[in-house]
């Protein structure tokens, strides 16, 4: 896409494939509760 190229050190996963929590995680989510972090009161 757009002349983009894989290197050697990339790794692609389809966004369809991975939980909404580690998607988050991977993609620099920060945020507790998008990443299933967020303690009970």
């Amino acid at each position: 896409m757009g002349g983009m190229e894989a290197g050697p050190n990339n790794w692609y996963v389809p966004k369809t494939e991975v939980g909404y929590q580690l998607w988050n995680r991977l993609t620099g989510v920060q945020n507790p509760d998008r990443l299933g972090e967020a303690s009970e009161s």
